[in-house]
């Protein structure tokens, strides 16, 4: 790879490690949020889910017009607007004012996760099974050095400091954004659009909305919308779960969290090697059952060692961590001609559980506590692990190959 696409490829790896950091502040700071903004879980649930609202509405445009969007300034204008957003928390008096600005923030990481990945499928296709897991291993390094730094940066005694830990993200993003736009320049110059060879007509893209004419954009959309369910519960709630029912400080709990994220990382790091012996779609259906029977046994058994369910959130995270990836691949195996729509799909799942699951278990813990709502987000995840094995348990080839057989009986 040449160095102006490798140094592209670094700052967008720093542009997910910044959206990784973000992408834990409201589970790692719900404590200092509530106590600051004088509101109870589903308010806290509220916030989440509105950053959420705003993901999926740029989402479903993507889904779309996804090839009309110029992927590397729609990855520009994302971190752009996380910046923005996070920079603006500095000045917010109450909660109704960050209303407004978790719904940006919502857009901003939208348009990171769907574009940034469809960039990387497009433009570099022979290493998209190496480089999109290096995206998420990039977002994951983010997600795991979050809760560690977070509670550090700021002081528990002052609620108000959790706005400092907003900065941070906005100074990081700051970075990253003018390490990417000087870096997008060259590349643009050297490769402006995708090679002709490889450039889908009109009529292949199949015009507007084109990917929801296929039942496995809609198997995509349900096995998604599961996985993220399992995922927004555990990063919503597990932290404040270990927190109140679980016998753990403010500074544990957030390593329970972090002990999650690291298994995470590290499957990332390998996934590429697995990704030789196995389709996404086996292993997608592989993560989505285990990671969440792991995680309820380390909700089961706490109050307990802090080390043992450490190791065991360490587990549930290993097995979590493809489950995040698979997705896209999945979309760029099932609608190669459709890169910029398909990949929309999972990051409209992704917002679409964020702005239900929040509220929903944020309410359902009011009710019945804090470990019912996490055992049914795991409930969740193991059911889309069965979507997901039987509705992809074809590949794409066998497909066009049954296809062409009919077609060849018609005529």
């Amino acid at each position: 790879m040449k160095k102006t696409s490798t140094f592209f490829l670094v700052t967008l790896l720093l542009i997910f490690f910044t959206f990784g950091a973000f992408f834990c502040l409201y589970g790692t700071l719900a404590s200092p949020m509530m106590e600051f903004f004088q509101v109870g879980t589903f308010e806290q649930g509220v916030i989440t889910s509105l950053n959420c609202a705003g993901g999926a509405a740029i989402a479903v445009l993507i889904a779309l017009l996804g090839e009309r969007f110029n992927k590397v300034y729609g990855v520009a204008a994302g971190i752009g607007l996380l910046v923005l957003g996070c920079g603006i928390v500095l000045a917010v008096p109450s909660f109704g004012w960050m209303l407004p600005i978790v719904f940006l923030c919502g857009v901003g990481t939208a348009l990171i996760d769907s574009m940034g990945n469809s960039l990387v499928i497009a433009y570099m296709p022979e290493k998209k099974n190496t480089f999109v897991p290096m995206l998420h291993s990039s977002h994951a390094i983010g997600t795991m050095v979050g809760p560690m730094l977070f509670p550090v940066l700021m002081d528990a005694t002052r609620p108000e400091t959790f706005k400092v830990d907003f900065l941070a993200v906005a100074i990081v993003g700051a970075a990253a954004l003018v390490l990417f736009l000087l870096s997008a320049r060259s590349f643009l110059k050297r490769q402006s659009s995708l090679p002709m060879e490889k450039q889908p007509k009109a009529k292949e893209r199949g015009g507007f909305g084109a990917v929801f004419r296929s039942k496995y954009a809609w198997i995509l959309v349900i096995v998604s919308i599961c996985y993220f369910f399992f995922c927004w519960g555990k990063n919503s709630w597990l932290k404040y779960f270990f927190e109140r029912e679980g016998g753990m400080s403010f500074e544990v709990s957030g390593i329970m969290l972090s002990a999650f994220f690291t298994g995470t990382l590290v499957v990332r790091l390998i996934g590429p090697f697995l990704l030789k012996f196995m389709r996404p779609s086996v292993m997608m259906g592989i993560c989505m059952l285990a990671a969440p029977l792991f995680l309820v046994l380390a909700v089961c058994i706490a109050p307990a060692s802090p080390i043992l369910i450490g190791a065991i959130c360490a587990v549930s995270g290993f097995f979590n961590g493809m489950g995040g990836v698979t997705p896209y691949l999945i979309a760029g195996e099932y609608f190669p001609k459709q890169l910029g729509s398909a990949s929309a799909i999972p990051q409209f799942a992704n917002n679409a559980a964020g702005l239900l699951v929040p509220p929903l278990l944020g309410a359902l813990a009011a009710w019945a506590g804090l470990r019912m709502p996490l055992l049914l987000a795991a409930g969740v995840g193991c059911l889309g692990a069965v979507i997901a094995l039987v509705g992809f348990r074809k590949a794409p080839q066998e497909i066009e190959k049954r296809e062409a057989a009919q077609s060849a009986v018609e005529i």
